[in-house]
């Protein structure tokens, strides 16, 4: 299923018009040679050093989302404008693992202030762009209201754009943006901070629909500080993503099961950082997996609905309760002049060779390749494949399925491709939120010539990478409603065990 990533025509005459005002102040500004240098550094990067250069995108879609980040360049008077207008990089990147600009950066380097008065609204906007007010801090607009407008501009308008401006694959955008991002106007690419960037202030006009009318309302409202906003979102005490473990398990119907994976890692940062290892996780997944024998499920789903990633390494330890099959996995980096010690010296290199004489034999390949040179690492690592031979008691002989939404990412994502490539079950749901071939999350950092704040983070290497730009397909679609999206309501997982209990699908 391929889903070509074009940002419509209105969107470009949106960007054009938004900043024509400033056009003829441009030649006044003395550091513009210094903006378009720095632009060319990083679209050079992100095209000729990332592994995946021009990712999904055609030579005309690049071409065109170019020129929008140019003529939005130009127009910039000063550094605030220039620093705001860096966002517009994220045309170019499709990918999650490649943050730039960073979500919360503009807050960590001080460009944001508590102070700072802007719109106060957390909203949520569905797959056409539409905008659903979800608090609005001055207590004026109703909950679940569609917002038309904001001072004249197009709240769809600016929700899409928002989105492309984002640095995901467009797929991911939405319920990233929508779970985590809006809730916060810290986060860049929140919607308030779209008019805050534009310089669209207080007061604000909005025109609206209440739910179940279609008569168009007008108000005006007051901002509120952004330190206002964050106190009172706190207030609300919602549920730390970070206090959820990282397998949960529960037995839902006499003989259906749910193992929900909420990332592939167990959070335990010291194993990480100092061992390189998980041990966290496999303790969880073991038992898990020890109350889904003691419980004799016949069905058993896989909930990685939202699971973001994790280490690649708790892949194959969670595939070997439910196959015996090969693990083929390949990963392909690019080794450049600015990588290349980088690379030699990583600990997902390092910590793969065995021994003292294996690490200078590939630490001196990896010094001898010629700039821009990709390679397969698991070959130079003579490990091509992983067979999974553990013979765990506790392995799942019955019918098993994973469910994946659009928030699916990262290490969940192959996961997925990898279950279903193996056929040991069906995928239902969504599909994952990225490209079939995906970027690790190594990355090394170079510093931008002028802005030296904001880090350009560039992944070196990709999983599967004979896969192409498109996402991948379910064999089950269960698609969720707006109505319960818009209430917050997910009848996803109920839906499909409906659907297993009348006995919809034939048996493995």
């Amino acid at each position: 299923m391929k889903i070509r990533s074009v940002i419509p025509l209105i969107l470009l005459l949106f960007v054009v018009s938004t900043s024509a005002t400033a056009q003829d102040s441009t030649r006044q500004c003395s550091a513009m040679p210094d903006y378009l240098t720095e632009v060319d550094f990083i679209i050079d990067h992100i095209e000729n050093e990332y592994i995946s250069g021009r990712r999904g995108l055609s030579d005309e879609e690049w071409n065109r989302r170019v020129d929008m980040i140019y003529k939005k360049v130009k127009t910039c008077k000063d550094n605030y404008e220039y620093w705001s207008a860096l966002r517009y990089i994220g045309l170019l990147i499709q990918d999650r693992h490649f943050q730039f600009p960073r979500s919360g950066v503009y807050n960590a380097a001080g460009f944001f202030q508590e102070t700072d008065v802007i719109l106060p609204l957390q909203i949520q906007s569905w797959r056409d762009g539409s905008v659903y007010n979800v608090i609005d801090y001055t207590s004026t607009i109703p909950q679940y209201a569609q917002i038309i407008s904001v001072n004249g501009v197009s709240a769809q308008e600016a929700a899409l754009l928002n989105r492309s401006l984002d640095y995901g694959e467009e797929l991911s955008a939405m319920p990233i943006i929508n779970s985590l991002l809006e809730k916060d106007p810290r986060y860049w690419c929140h919607f308030s901070n779209y008019f805050f960037f534009e310089q669209i202030k207080s007061p604000y006009e909005i025109e609206y629909i209440e739910r179940g009318s279609s008569d168009l309302k007008r108000v005006t409202i007051e901002g509120r500080t952004r330190g206002y906003i964050v106190k009172e979102h706190k207030k609300l005490k919602l549920i730390d993503y970070l206090g959820y473990k990282a397998v949960e398990y529960k037995k839902v119907e006499d003989s259906i099961g749910v193992l929900t994976i909420n990332m592939f890692w167990g959070r335990n940062f010291f194993e990480m950082l100092v061992l390189n290892s998980d041990f966290r996780y496999p303790r969880q997944l073991k038992r898990a997996m020890r109350r889904v024998k003691r419980d004799d499920i016949k069905e058993l789903i896989i909930d990685i609905r939202a699971n973001a990633g994790g280490m690649g390494d708790n892949i194959a330890k969670t595939l070997s309760y439910f196959t015996d099959s090969t693990l083929h996995y390949t990963e392909s980096a690019r080794v450049t002049d600015s990588n290349r010690i980088f690379i030699q010296e990583h600990a997902y290199l390092s910590h793969r060779a065995k021994g003292k004489e294996e690490k200078e034999r590939v630490y001196k390949a990896i010094g001898d390749m010629k700039d821009g040179a990709i390679f397969d690492v698991d070959s130079l690592l003579k490990i091509e494949s992983v067979k999974i031979k553990k013979k765990h008691k506790n392995k799942y002989k019955g019918n098993v399925y994973i469910l994946t939404s659009n928030y699916t990412y990262s290490a969940a994502q192959i996961f997925a491709q990898k279950f279903q490539r193996l056929n040991i079950g069906l995928v239902a749901g969504q599909p994952c939120g990225g490209y079939s071939a995906i970027t690790s999350g190594n990355a090394y950092t170079k510093r931008l010539p002028f802005t030296g704040w904001i880090p350009l983070n560039i992944p070196i290497s990709t999983h599967n990478p004979g896969n192409t730009y498109e996402y991948e397909t379910v064999d089950i679609p269960i698609d969720q409603k707006f109505d319960d999206w818009l209430v917050g309501n997910d009848n996803t997982l109920n839906d499909f065990i409906n659907l297993i209990k009348s006995n919809q699908f034939n048996k493995h």
